[in-house]
């Protein structure tokens, strides 16, 4: 056989054998794509959940709790149906959450199910709920704040804790509110819900242990003033938390409440804070104005005078309350400083009308607060109240 015909046969048998070496490639790429598994259900129902395509989340939860209710994946299917439920502003959410709380492989996420059951119940929370009774709602709240100790106890205890102070049972309230701040629950609003309670317990006729207060028997003789000097408070908080209109009004063997803990304050520069004390509590805590670049002085201070609508002694002269150019807003508490040998002059804690610039440095070195909380501050605060301001 000549050469030329020997190559052009080997040709052919390896083009051949190319030929056939892709053909089978091409076949187990096919292979490859039927064999593919398949996409994890719960994972597509997560992905359009992370997607916000809410209702086609809830589709495929569904078929997947359908499919295996006793499953570990039907019930964490369960869970999310609920929750969507609820975003999707379904009336089956409430028949969701009663089923997590009867399958006792969902104990963990119980106190989340009976939280929100419970909100179906508040009329306050679902106004167009149809199931609405606020004495079953306030009983789940009160027994899951009871028994438990997690995010939906505190969220239970919080409301719990309103609708008490709805019915005016102030003390009660506190009680709920004293046992979640000492939870440590790191939440904000049980913070500030107390010392909302703090105040009005403060301002009421209740007697209390902290601040601890008494009644006290008007005697001949007697004046608001000489009262007040007695136990270290202020006319105004007598005033208030007694009813009294005009304070020439009261008369010999009236009963009235005085505060007799003495108040203090500490305001810390760094974090913009004023905290309101006595020996044993933090009433409050305020958020406040400093001085610009550190300008407010710490040290220890007394509050030497107050000043209802005060004029701002400015570099270019007096500017009486009421003028837009003075920034003292409604109420001055006057700062002597207690240093001796180094003592500071001119500061004050005082309103602003510049609500913007509370918890920044602001001012040109004086403690600067809303108006409505200085003026809450100065009904509390006597003459003689010792002031500490810290780094």
């Amino acid at each position: 056989m000549k050469k030329p015909a020997v190559y052009l046969i080997v040709m052919l048998v390896i083009a051949a054998a190319i030929a056939i070496v892709i053909g089978k490639t091409d076949l187990l790429s096919k292979l490859k794509l039927e064999i593919a598994p398949t996409e994890n259900p719960f994972q597509k129902a997560e992905l359009l959940f992370n997607q916000d395509k809410y209702a086609q989340a809830y589709d495929e939860y569904a078929r997947i709790y359908q499919r295996d209710p006793a499953s570990e994946t039907g019930s964490r299917a369960l869970i999310q149906m609920a929750r969507l439920a609820e975003r999707l502003d379904n009336s089956v959410a409430l028949e969701h959450w009663r089923a997590i709380v009867a399958s006792p492989a969902l104990e963990q996420n119980h106190p989340e199910a009976w939280y929100k059951i419970a909100r179906y119940y508040d009329p306050a929370e679902m106004p167009d709920a149809a199931a609405a009774d606020l004495e079953k709602a306030e009983r789940i709240y009160r027994d899951l704040f009871e028994k438990e100790s997690n995010q939906y106890a505190s969220l239970a205890g919080l409301r719990l804790a309103q609708l008490t102070e709805q019915r005016h049972n102030y003390v009660e309230a506190k009680a709920i509110l004293d046992k979640l701040d000492a939870r440590k629950t790191g939440m904000p609003e049980v913070e500030q819900a107390l010392y909302r309670q703090n105040i009005r317990l403060l301002f009421s006729p209740v007697i209390t242990e902290k601040p601890k207060s008494a009644y006290y028997n008007i005697k001949s003789g007697d004046v608001l003033e000489k009262i007040a000097n007695r136990f270290g408070t202020t006319v105004d908080l007598i005033m208030a938390s007694n009813s009294i209109k005009d304070p020439r009004r009261i008369k010999v063997g009236d009963r009235i409440k005085v505060v007799q803990d003495r108040f203090h304050i500490v305001i810390n520069k760094s974090q913009n804070v004023l905290s309101l004390l006595t020996e044993d509590m933090v009433v409050k805590k305020y958020r406040v104005g400093t001085g610009k670049f550190g300008k407010t002085p710490a040290g220890s201070f007394v509050v030497s005078d107050k000043i209802v609508e005060p004029t701002w002694y400015s570099a270019e002269g007096p500017i009486p309350f009421g003028d837009p150019g003075n920034v003292l807003g409604t109420r001055w508490l006057a700062l002597e400083s207690t240093d001796t040998e180094n003592p500071v002059y001119g500061y004050g804690i005082h309103g602003t009308w510049e609500p913007d610039s509370i918890g920044k440095q602001s001012s040109a070195g004086c403690i600067r607060l809303i108006n409505s909380e200085v003026e809450e501050l100065f009904k509390i605060v006597p003459v003689g109240a010792k002031v500490e301001i810290i780094e």
